[in-house]
């Protein structure tokens, strides 16, 4: 599904980043082309296992950074680097699909109206 969002969207400027919890940097790398996500950006969240079982904050970890806790956990962020949306339930992707119609439709209004 996210395939065919971004097949839509991705001409309005939509960027996807997959982010894995992969430990097997082969497994993740073919995994990534049997789902044909090669079409974006994918990052490994850089998690030290060995900090995590001790508690301790992890500044290399993308989970941390963003408060992940939920996957999937789906963020959009604004060409300036802000969050502007952040869907982690069950119906996530409904919301998410309905976020990307409301703001790339103002956007494409906007683009017509100038």
């Amino acid at each position: 599904y996210l395939i065919e969002l971004y097949k839509k969207y991705k001409i309005n400027g939509l960027r996807i980043v997959g982010i894995a919890d992969d430990r097997d940097l082969i497994k993740w790398k073919d995994a990534i082309e049997k789902d044909k996500t090669n079409i974006w950006i994918h990052v490994r969240r850089g998690a030290n296992p060995e900090l995590k079982t001790k508690g301790l904050s992890d500044v290399n970890d993308v989970n941390e950074k963003f408060n992940i806790s939920i996957l999937p956990t789906y963020i959009l962020i604004d060409t300036h680097g802000v969050i502007i949306s952040r869907f982690e339930n069950d119906d996530s992707l409904i919301k998410l699909t309905q976020k990307l119609e409301t703001l790339f439709s103002k956007k494409n209004h906007c683009q017509k109206s100038n």
